[in-house]
């Protein structure tokens, strides 16, 4: 009994313990948070916040990055600014050091053309045949190189030699003087000195609209021969008759013109006349080429050269009055012609009636020859 008793106090006892434990749960949940000490204190809204350590700080912001030294271009571009020379600033390219494509390069990314690169290069010392390879290694047409090359110094002659050892073609070249403000009459000179064909120059000039005209006296310009010009040029629509006027114009002789064409000695007078060639030009024209004196006046005549023009040509080369008469009574005179013509080139009645009569005219017909000449007849004693 006792010891169920005893036992059941021990329940009892353990119950009440449990209880008085949920009891007192809610009681802790409800007491306030303790107050932080007064420097633990958690700071107010409008005060910043002081780092615990340095470690924890956030690093202070770092400076901006200084510029790096300027670049070739900006150079070039503020030394133009600056009004520097085209060879002050070559100079200087020079002295970074750049190289001498570099240097090219700088100049043309800083805004300059090519005549001032090529003046500003020059005068720094580089050569005159590194520009040209330069130019033609970045395909530079030549109008745009050609201005710095003659105002640095060098000749027509100098620099289609350049361009032309570089392989730039001759028809470039020749429009590159031509845009450069070359006159043409150098144009044809140059190019014959940088060794370029007679063809392939006549082909430039053609492709730089000269005409026909002004090409003859171009080539003359450049030292070439009428035969070489006649053979370059002559064509259905520039042919001899308009060509033999051209070459006279030219400053050609009336000999040179008669050996340039083929043909025979009247189409060669014929020509001759066509150029405006005195009779005597036209006489010692051909002489030039092979005639015999005693058989000039016949293509004279149908050159169509007057007779008493004939008969003086004639006196000037020398021949005496009876191969005269006897030269034109072969070319188809009559006596009349022929003492009309002796008579106005100071011939007497006596000096004319024997010539008639050693040229072999009709007796008969010499004396109405001198009247109509206008000789007086002779009194007889």
């Amino acid at each position: 009994m006792r010891a169920h008793m005893g036992s059941t106090a021990a329940v009892r006892s353990w119950v009440a313990g449990v209880v008085c434990l949920i009891a007192l749960q809610p009681v802790a949940a409800a007491q306030p948070k303790p107050t932080p000490p007064p420097d633990t204190a958690a700071p107010k809204a409008d005060e910043k916040a002081e780092p615990a350590s340095k470690s924890d700080a956030k690093p202070a912001p770092e400076p901006a990055a200084s510029k790096g030294p300027e670049t070739p271009y900006e150079q070039v571009e503020k030394l133009q600014k600056q009004n520097t020379s085209e060879t002050e600033i070559a100079k200087t390219l020079l002295a970074r050091p750049l190289s001498e494509p570099a240097a090219i390069e700088a100049m043309r990314g800083g805004g300059m053309s090519w005549k001032q690169v090529v003046v500003g290069m020059r005068g720094a010392g580089v050569s005159a045949a590194n520009l040209a390879k330069a130019a033609q290694a970045k395909g530079v047409a030549p109008g745009d190189v050609i201005p710095g090359f003659l105002e640095s110094g060098s000749s027509p002659q100098e620099t289609a030699s350049l361009l032309s050892a570089v392989k730039y073609k001759p028809s470039d070249i020749a429009w590159g003087f031509k845009a450069a403000g070359t006159p043409v009459q150098e144009v044809a000179p140059a190019l014959k000195a940088a060794g370029v064909k007679r063809p392939d120059i006549v082909a430039a000039l053609h492709k730089m609209k000269v005409d026909d005209e002004s090409m003859v006296g171009m080539l003359k310009g450049a030292g070439y021969t009428a035969p070489m010009i006649v053979e370059d040029l002559k064509s259905a629509s520039f042919g001899p008759p308009k060509l033999a006027p051209v070459l006279k114009s030219a400053g050609f002789s009336c000999g040179e013109i008669a050996k340039a064409f083929k043909g025979s000695r009247s189409e060669i007078a014929a020509l001759l006349q066509k150029a405006k060639c005195e009779p005597l030009e036209l006489a010692r024209g051909l002489l030039d080429i092979g005639t015999p004196r005693k058989e000039l006046a016949g293509p004279m005549k149908e050159a169509g050269c007057d007779r008493t023009y004939v008969v003086r040509a004639l006196k000037q080369l020398g021949a005496p009055t009876l191969e005269i008469a006897d030269s034109m009574r072969r070319a188809g005179y009559t006596p009349g012609d022929v003492a009309l013509a002796l008579r106005l080139n100071q011939l007497s009645a006596d000096e004319t009636s024997a010539a008639l009569s050693s040229a072999k005219f009709p007796k008969d017909q010499i004396p109405s020859a001198l009247s109509y000449a206008g000789y007086r007849p002779s009194k007889k004693p």
